[in-house]
Order: C-alpha cells, then sequence, then structure tokens
C-alpha cells in the first residue's frame, strides 16, 4: 500500500484510476468468496435419507441432497442472467488469483502491484465507451457497441496482471452488470489452429453460466450426429452447434452490460466465439490479452501494446517483492539495475528473483542483495535458449550448491508432468498430493544425492519444497475443499503457463536422474538448443518420464498410503478425494489404459463421483476422463489398436449405463434426479456414436426418452424434443427401389436445379420436400469392400436422414457424383428390381490383363449408374423408369443388445423351439440344399412370428416379391428385406435341425440371415437369404422370447422402434 501511495502522489492521473481500490476490493472480495465457498460447500449434500435399501445403488439416493435440487430448481427457472445486486458487479475470482497467489494473503506473500497507469487508463476508458466525466447516469454514457480491446505483449509482461487491475476498479465495476473471466490458455495447446472443439467451448460457456449464476440446462445446442458423417460433415456440424450455442448465451447475456475478459488467447478465430455481443443490443465489451499478433483485425478492435517495464516500475517491483528499505534502494541502485536487467525487466521473473532474495534467509543466512546478483551474472547466458525458458532457468541459480539447485528444477519440472489434465494445463493440486509426490520420488533408488543436497538448505520436510517453490513464485496458493468435503485446504498450481514449458523442456533432458546429473554439473543444458525438444529422442525422453513418474505416483499411492495412514480420518479424506480426482490422471498419464477403465466402470467410484458432483455432472466427469484416456491413447508408447481402444471406452461407458438404469428403478426417486439419468443417458449415447456404435446408442436413446415419458414430461418439452432428434439420427431409413407409384417414393427440394438446361448442377443437397427436414445420406461413415470374380468395388448403402448429413452432389444430366470423393449413386448389384438397395459405389477395380470378359459386366454396372430427374424431384433410374427412389413403409430388422429396449420378444417362441422336430429334408425344391415341411406336418405346426414386445405386430417383408440377387459373393442368391409390420401380414416359419429358421408360408425356403462378415454385433442388418456360403444360419431361442444368433448370444433380433409392452426380464 506505501508504494502504491508514494506513486499516485507522483502521478495525478492516478487519481481518475483509484488504483487503491485494487488492493481494497481484492481483499473484500476474498473473504467473501472464502465465506460463499465455505457455505456451498457445507449444504451441498445433506444426509436427508430418501430410501431404505441398503445396496449401494440405494446408498446415493441417500447422499443426493434436497438443498441441491432446489438449487438447481431455482437456477433453471432463470431465461436469463440478472442485474447485479449491488452497485459493483461482482470480481472473478481468475482475477482475484492474478492479483494474489494465496487466498490468506500475508506480508511475506503478498504481491507487488505496480500502478501502470497510462495502460490502465487506456483500458478503463476502452470498455467503459469512453465515458464522460461529469455524466452521472451511467444509462445515458455514450457507448461503442461490440468493443473490443487487445492487450498483447510476450509472455510474462504483466498483461494478466493489468486485465485484473482494471476489472477491480470502481468505474469499472460500477458501469457493468456481470464481468466474467477465462482463461483460454489453460484449455489450448500452442498450435495455430483454432484450439477450441466443441467440448472445450462448451465447457467455457458453463464457465461463464456459474458465474452470472444461470443453469448450464440453457445450453442444449448439441451436435447431432449421423452414421455418414465424414470428418467434413462432422467439422461442419461442430461449428453450426458451436454458432448456436454462441446465440444461446448471447441471450443468456441480453439487456445487461457483460464485460468479458478473456486470457492467454492464442488464436484469434476463438475470439469470435466468445463475441456475443453480435447478438445482444445491451452494451458488451471484449477485453483480452494474448503474446499473438492479429493480422486481420476488427475494425471495432483497440490494441494496447503491453512492454516490459521501465527502470523506475523495475526497481519498484524487485524492492517490493524483496523487502528492501529505503537506505538499501539508495546504496544498491546500480546491483538492483543489473538485476533487473539480468531478469529482462519482466515482470515475472523480477517477482521471483525478489521473492528468492527474501527468503534466502530461510535456506542460506550469507546470500545478499549483492550475493544474488554476482550469481545472476556469474549463471552462464543461455544465449540460444527460448529467452523465457533461459530466464526461469537461471532463476533457480539462487541455490549455490549445483547438486540443490537441479534438485529444485527436477522436482518442479516433476510436478509439471505429474498434475497435468491433457484438457486443462494449471490444475489446482491438493497441498498433500504434491508432498506425496515428493515422498514418492524421495523412496527411489537414483534420488539419494538429491535428497541428501536438500539437507543442507534446511529442506528437511517434504513440504518445506512445496513451501519454498511458492516463496519463489513459482506456486500459486488457494484454500479450497477437497471433492466431497466442507473443510478447505491448501492447493497450489503453477503460477504461469511459462513454468509448465519449462518444466516440459526440462523433463526431456532427463533420461537416468544420476547420469543427467554428472551432465548437469559438467555442462549445463543451456548447449542444447530448447527447440530440440521436439525432436524425436528428446520427445521420447519426456514421454518416458511422463510415464516413469505417473507410475511412481500410482504404485507409492498402493503400496503406501492404504496400508500405513488410512487410520487417520484427514487422510481418508485426502485418499477419497485423490482416487476420485487425480488417480484417474495419473493411470492415463501412465499409460495404463484398462487400470483406468477398470476404476471409472467401478461402481464404488461412480457412486463417489455421483455423491460429490451429482448425477449428470458426475457421469459429465467420467465422460471427460474418458476422453482423456482416448486422447492419451493416440500418444501412447505402445501400441493401442483403435478397435482395443473403443472396447476399453464401450465397456466403461456399458458399466456406467448399467448403473443409471439400477438406480433409475427406485420408485423415491425425485423427478429432477430422474430428468439427470435421462440427460447422462444422451450423453453416454452420444460418446457411443462416436464409437460407432449406433445400434446401442439408440438403445440409450430410447430409454432417455421413456424416462422422460414416465415423469410426464410434455411431447413439447426441450428434453423430449432433443431426445427425439437423437433417435431420429441413429434410425437412418433404407432407400430401396419401389414403384413409380408408390406413396413413399421420395422428391427432391432442389429439383428445379437438377432438371433445368443451362444452370450449374454442381454442389446440390440431396435435400427432401416429400420428407421435409430430411435429406439422402450415407449410412455409415466408410465404404464396405465386396468382390465378385477378379472384379473390386466399395459401397455404402444410402438412407434418410437428418438433412444436416445430407449428400451434396454434382449431375451432369446422366450420373449422380457424391462430392466428396466421386463415385457415383447406384442401384447395388448391378440389377434393377423392387426391393433392391441404393448405394454409393467406387469405381470398378478389375485384376488381371484381359477385361474382356468383364465387359457386360462393367456395361451393366455403368447402366445402373444411370438416373433421371423429373420436375416433381422423383429420381428413377434412366433404363427402367417403372421404379424410382423411395422408402419401405416398415422399420427393417437388425441386431440389438440383449437387454436393448428396442428387442423383439416373439409371442410363440416356446412353438419356434417345438418346430425342428417336424422338419424332414427335401430335394424337390430350387434352392440348394434346403427344406421344405413335410405335408402331413406343415399345417399343425406353422409358427407365426408375431411380436409379444410390440402388440399387433409381427416380423413382415418388405415387398411383395422375392428380390433376385446377381453376382452375390460369386453367386445367384434370393432375397427380401425384413421389417417390423401388422400382424395381418406376419411371416411364419419353423426352425430345423441344423437351427436355421426357415420361412414356410410366403418366401417358402429363405433362410433367416444376418448379412455382412465379422464379428456379429449390434446394428448388423438381418434379412431373408437363400443358402449362400459365406453367412451363418444358425439361431438360438432364449427362454425370455429373444431369438440371438448362435455364434453372438449378447445380440438378439431387434428394430428401430421400442416395444410398448412391458417385458418381465
Amino acid at each position: 500500500h506505501n508504494q502504491i501511495s508514494n506513486s499516485l502522489d507522483e502521478n495525478p492521473n492516478c487519481a481518475k484510476l483509484e488504483l487503491l481500490d485494487v488492493m481494497e476490493n481484492t481483499k473484500m472480495q476474498c473473504e467473501e468468496e472464502t465465506d460463499k465457498t465455505d457455505e456451498m460447500a457445507r449444504s451441498f449434500y445433506s444426509r436427508a435419507p430418501l430410501s431404505n435399501d441398503n445396496s449401494p445403488s440405494s446408498n446415493i439416493i441417500q447422499e443426493l441432497s434436497l438443498e441441491h435440487q432446489n438449487s438447481r430448481g431455482e437456477a433453471d427457472t432463470l431465461p436469463r442472467a440478472s442485474k447485479k445486486s449491488s452497485k459493483l458487479a461482482n470480481i472473478p475470482k481468475e482475477a482475484l488469483s492474478a492479483l494474489t497467489s494465496s487466498i490468506d494473503d500475508t506480508d511475506l506473500n503478498g504481491p507487488s502491484l505496480i500502478p501502470r497507469m497510462e495502460i490502465l487508463a487506456q483500458i478503463v476508458d476502452s470498455v467503459c465507451g469512453k465515458v464522460e466525466k461529469n455524466t452521472s447516469n451511467s444509462e445515458n454514457q455514450p457507448w461503442l457497441h461490440d468493443t473490443i480491446i487487445t492487450l498483447r505483449g510476450m509472455g510474462g509482461v504483466g498483461k494478466t496482471t493489468l486485465a485484473a487491475m482494471a476489472v477491480n476498479l470502481t468505474d469499472v465495476r460500477v458501469f457493468f452488470d456481470h464481468i466474467l473471466w477465462l482463461n483460454l490458455g489453460n484449455f489450448t495447446e500452442r498450435s495455430g489452429r483454432n484450439n477450441l472443439t466443441y467440448d472445450t467451448y462448451l465447457s467455457c460457456l458453463r464457465q461463464l453460466c456459474h458465474q452470472v449464476n444461470v443453469s448450464t440446462e440453457k445450453l442444449k445446442c448439441e451436435v447431432v450426429l449421423q452414421p455418414g458423417d465424414n470428418d467434413t460433415k462432422l467439422a461442419m456440424k461442430m461449428i453450426q452447434a458451436m454458432e448456436n450455442s454462441k446465440a444461446e448465451m448471447s441471450n443468456i447475456l441480453e439487456g445487461l452490460k457483460i464485460l468479458v475478459v478473456l486470457d492467454d488467447v492464442w488464436n484469434h478465430e476463438d475470439l469470435e466465439l466468445f463475441n456475443f455481443g453480435e447478438h445482444m443490443t445491451s452494451p458488451f465489451s471484449l477485453l483480452l490479452t494474448t503474446r499473438i499478433y492479429d493480422q486481420q483485425p476488427r475494425a471495432e478492435s483497440h490494441f494496447i501494446n503491453v512492454g516490459v517495464l521501465n527502470r523506475a516500475e523495475g526497481h519498484l517491483l524487485f524492492s517490493t517483492e524483496a523487502g528492501l528499505d529505503a537506505s538499501c534502494l539508495s546504496s544498491d541502485v546500480i546491483t538492483i539495475d543489473n538485476i533487473v536487467n539480468q531478469c529482462g525487466n519482466l515482470p515475472l521473473i523480477i517477482r521471483m528473483v525478489g521473492r528468492l532474495l527474501k527468503t534466502c534467509e530461510t535456506i542460506d543466512a550469507d546470500i545478499d542483495l549483492k550475493d544474488l546478483a554476482k550469481i545472476m551474472n556469474s549463471a552462464a547466458q543461455p544465449m540460444n535458449l527460448a529467452p523465457m525458458i533461459g530466464i526461469l532457468d537461471r532463476s533457480f541459480e539462487f541455490v549455490t550448491d549445483e547438486i540443490s539447485g537441479f534438485a529444485m528444477k527436477f522436482y518442479f519440472s516433476v510436478f509439471s508432468r505429474v498434475f497435468h489434465r491433457g484438457d486443462y494445463l494449471r490444475p489446482w493440486v491438493p497441498c498433500d498430493a504434491v508432498n506425496f509426490l515428493w515422498e514418492a520420488l524421495s523412496v527411489c533408488e537414483d534420488m539419494e544425492n538429491i535428497c541428501d543436497a536438500f539437507g543442507k538448505y534446511k529442506l528437511k520436510r517434504t513440504k518445506d519444497i512445496s513451501e519454498l517453490l511458492f516463496v519463489m513464485g513459482l506456486f500459486d496458493e488457494r484454500y479450497m475443499c477437497l471433492s466431497g468435503q466442507t473443510e478447505t485446504v491448501r492447493h497450489f498450481r503453477l503460477h504461469h503457463d511459462f513454468m509448465w514449458e519449462y518444466g516440459k523442456w526440462f523433463s526431456s533432458k532427463v533420461d537416468n536422474v544420476n547420469e543427467t546429473l554428472a551432465k548437469y554439473l559438467r555442462e549445463g543444458f543451456h548447449l542444447h538448443d530448447i527447440k530440440k525438444v521436439s525432436n524425436t529422442r528428446s520427445e521420447s525422453i519426456l514421454k518416458n518420464n511422463t510415464v516413469k513418474w505417473n507410475r511412481i505416483m500410482v504404485q507409492y499411492f498402493r503400496s503406501s498410503v492404504h496400508h500405513q495412514l488410512s487410520n487417520l480420518q484427514s487422510t481418508k479424506n485426502l485418499i477419497r478425494a485423490f482416487s476420485m480426482d487425480w488417480l484417474p490422471i495419473h493411470l492415463i498419464n501412465a499409460d495404463l489404459f484398462h487400470e483406468v477403465s477398470s476404476l471409472l466402470g467401478s461402481e464404488d467410484y461412480i457412486i463417489e463421483r455421483i455423491k460429490v458432483d451429482g448425477i449428470e455432472n458426475g457421469i459429465r466427469a467420467i465422460v471427460s476422463l474418458l476422453r482423456l484416456l482416448k486422447q492419451a491413447s493416440s500418444n501412447c508408447s505402445i501400441n493401442v489398436g483403435t478397435a482395443s481402444l473403443a472396447l476399453t471406452i464401450t465397456s466403461v461407458i456399458a458399466l456406467l449405463y448399467d448403473f443409471l438404469c439400477k438406480l433409475a428403478q427406485f420408485d423415491n426417486l425425485a423427478q429432477s434426479h430422474q430428468a439427470e439419468i435421462g440427460h447422462s443417458l444422451i450423453m453416454l449415447g452420444v460418446e457411443l456414436q462416436k464409437c460407432s456404435k449406433w445400434a446401442t446408442s439408440l438403445d440409450y436413446f430410447t430409454d432417455a426418452l421413456n424416462l422422460y415419458k414416465s415423469i410426464n414430461l410434455n411431447d413439447d418439452h426441450p428434453d423430449v424434443l432433443r431426445v427425439i432428434e437423437h433417435i431420429e439420427s441413429c434410425a437412418i431409413r433404407s432407400i430401396f427401389l419401389v414403384q413409380r407409384d408408390s406413396p413413399n417414393k421420395l422428391r427432391l427440394k432442389h429439383a428445379d436445379i437438377l432438371c433445368s438446361s443451362g444452370i450449374d448442377k454442381s454442389n446440390v443437397s440431396l435435400e427432401l420436400s416429400s420428407h421435409p427436414g430430411y435429406a439422402i445420406v450415407q449410412s455409415k461413415g466408410t465404404y464396405q469392400p465386396l468382390s465378385s470374380s477378379n472384379m473390386f468395388w466399395e459401397y455404402i448403402f444410402l438412407g434418410v436422414g437428418r438433412k444436416d448429413s445430407s449428400l451434396v452432389v454434382n449431375y451432369d444430366g446422366q450420373k449422380l457424383y457424391n462430392v466428396a470423393d466421386g463415385n457415383t449413386i447406384c442401384t447395388s448389384l448391378g440389377t434393377y428390381c423392387e426391393g433392391m438397395p441404393v448405394s454409393l459405389r467406387s469405381k470398378v477395380q478389375i485384376s488381371g490383363h484381359d477385361t474382356t470378359k468383364n465387359e457386360d459386366v462393367l456395361k451393366n454396372f455403368e447402366n445402373v449408374s444411370l438416373f433421371s430427374i423429373d420436375p416433381d424431384g422423383v429420381i428413377y433410374p434412366t433404363l427402367a423408369p417403372h421404379l424410382c427412389l423411395g422408402l419401405s413403409c416398415y422399420p427393417s430388422l437388425y441386431l440389438v443388445e440383449r437387454k436393448s429396449p428396442n428387442r423383439a420378444v416373439f409371442k410363440y417362441f416356446s412353438e419356434l423351439k417345438k418346430s425342428c422336430s417336424f422338419y424332414t429334408k427335401s430335394s424337390d425344391t430350387n434352392f440348394d440344399d434346403k427344406f421344405s415341411l413335410n405335408d402331413q406336418s406343415s399345417n399343425s405346426f406353422r409358427v407365426s412370428l408375431e411380436l409379444l414386445s410390440h402388440p399387433g405386430m409381427a416380423i413382415v417383408p418388405h415387398f411383395t416379391k422375392i428380390i433376385n440377387l446377381p453376382n452375390f459373393h460369386g453367386a445367384t442368391a434370393q432375397g427380401m428385406v425384413l421389417g417390423l409390420g401388422p400382424v395381418e401380414c406376419a411371416l411364419s416359419a419353423k426352425m430345423n435341425e441344423e437351427k436355421h429358421i426357415i420361412m414356410t408360408n410366403h418366401f417358402k425356403g429363405l433362410i433367416l440371415c444376418p448379412l455382412g462378415r465379422g464379428k456379429m454385433e449390434a446394428g448388423r442388418a438381418v434379412h431373408l437369404l437363400s443358402r449362400v456360403e459365406a453367412y451363418s444360419y444358425e439361431f438360438v431361442i432364449h427362454d425370455d422370447g429373444t431369438i440371438s444368433p448362435a455364434e453372438a448370444q449378447d445380440v438378439v433380433l431387434g428394430f428401430q422402434v421400442p416395444g410398448t409392452a412391458k417385458i418381465a426380464h
């Protein structure tokens, strides 16, 4: 305060800025936030029992609090943010952290705020729209709408501190209703691309919602995926969803004066995502800090360049941090000049070096100001290191013992690699967990020399290391609650992202501790260019160390904490919080993927997570860890196959699903909790879609819909509409050739473009007028291979899905070419008949030199790619104008999970089981080795395929005539597509001795068959087919009335339509 007061006297401009408010507001806000945090922690979860059931699943019901329900209910009723409750807007917590390294600041650790009045004046004038001094009514003040102010300069010059000081000032807090703060640097990897994915953007928006006390339920602009989405289509959907979410956030903030601070922006494309003022009529300002130069700034942008400190500011900062008195300042000006110059006049480094001098008494009483200057001067100048990394490296030189200096750098670097999340750069870590790391390192075999060296500097206890790093300015400090606890405990995090970069660099140099120490003592690390961290050797060392150090944490946790310290209640709390928050991270960083999946899928972990975060947020936390697992596996040093990883992730999701289903069965579950379960099921279903588990994701969405219906949500309720969107995204209906007069034919919306002459017919969307809101889409994201004789091609079946996944084509008057890959739309297998699927097909490849024998086939393949389009939008084969593209009126039969709500339960399954004893072989059939019924028994044991799960419905054929399949796996076959239809059209069947289910009335002799090769899993189509060697026909009939392929009894027959009857398991 004295230093700021003196500077105020010297500079009259400070009166306007009221710089003294900065420290006073910070102190008051710290106290308010501490009280508020304690109160929230105490009331977040009560122990009111809601159930007498003592099972683990019921215990979680007892843990969910009525207070939590009530608080959510209030937030849900807020359509948008409200005005501030007092004259001053609240100060963001991140701004407080930037101004004070500790929430319980002391004279020793308190920060020095250098009043850079000229810059602060520019910021205040800009964000407040150049307000006039004599204007008393802020409502009438002139306003420059949609104002963007950029503080730009190199890292460490104090941009964040200046922004935090500005939002503390009374002028700013009076003018705005809300001041919001986001640190984008925590979410980004340093690259030249747009860093924010949809998930991270939504996480940022949730933070903003919390800051204005609005429920995140308002942000439901999800990405609705479809099976045929390629990378380009997915990227377009992500961008559109982000724009929709931005508009929703703008609506929440509408009518209020808003200032959003974006700290540490690395890509100016990200800036546009937070410019909510584009959709607002009320005043909006955006203040950002960046070290990246924007080559194409917006017209309304205002840039403020922030440079290093001048001589006087550098002196003031260093002397304040070092605790120097006036007599020292006058006698050692040259020495201080030298130190400040060695620090590059950067506030970040000056503050750290000043603190080092102030705390030298605790580690070496012989070091004074001149000794520190000598150390800084004598340290070898790392000319070829990146400047900031080099200065940070030299800041450790105050530890005159070289081994101890190495040890400090090493311990700090280990922290940066162990307590690091892939989705958050500088997380807060409990003090005990940090000390736990030091203990784990101290018992390693190659750490003896380092531990001995620490003794010379009075670092006898492990916690002394954390304290010293905090005092040095490398760590920030905050008191906050552990997960699920009410008592606040000390937490640390890296003070600046440069510290993380330095830790990454140093870690890439330490291959073996003892060998590296010896090399360090000989030559140091500065001989190697910092850029070499990207070479293969350094990257390998960095990855190996990250894995090694995280495994040390995991092993020490298991071997020591549980056995030796678990009798202490405080330690039990730490173990609980550590197991929930950090153990999964350490397992992921240690490449122990199967272990982390076992942890995340365990019922104990799920229960603890939900107890702390609630149902929806608890599941979201686990899903975020699964995303980190997926991200880490891509950089794994061990070869982890994509299929193996997908199995790991889907197995955890399946366990979460089972838990939620058990939870939903409790009769006394509050409606708000049931809604949260529904939201969680949707979340899990979307994650399954990313793993291409479309049929299973449909089950999850269906369960969510049923849950919403059970709590009497209306059909127009946002949650119901939302889940229906996801159901439609999975339930793509296949396109077939149908009769030209069929009521189910498709009509294109943009037929006028495709039919007109003299108009460019490129990049036309195949959106439908016959089915508004829908379009022709791919049914899968990847092509399937197919061969016949010496010919080879790839194909994807087409279907009708949401219009945002529409195919875009070029039409030359004869063929429709997919713009994405140039492949053509055609009828499958080179033939025309009703019921033949329509597909995208690649060019046919022929092996061998003699292609003359393929000429007829190739010509036929060309012919089935020829299409004409009527003015009314009907697409028909040019050589078969009696047919056209259309749909079947029935949902198709396919395989689903055994417990799926969409499974088919057969009414006469017992009779179907018994029917195998009445079959005899017959040779008087047109099919090879087919079966027919013995005439004497055909009338007695013909079994209808009527369904119990779908009353009044049965298995029916899509079309009335058999479909001939030429060139089907090298043979001619017959088949029929099956679906769910009225019982009057039901097929009848019997089972033979080989467990084949064979039709007995219509399509007599055709066999039930799952199409395709490879592993049978949910989503595979099931048709009727004549015998083909490549396929399996054996089925098993279960006692619950479901039917499975014999080789895959975890799946059963089902549909894309849920059953309406309640079936007992």
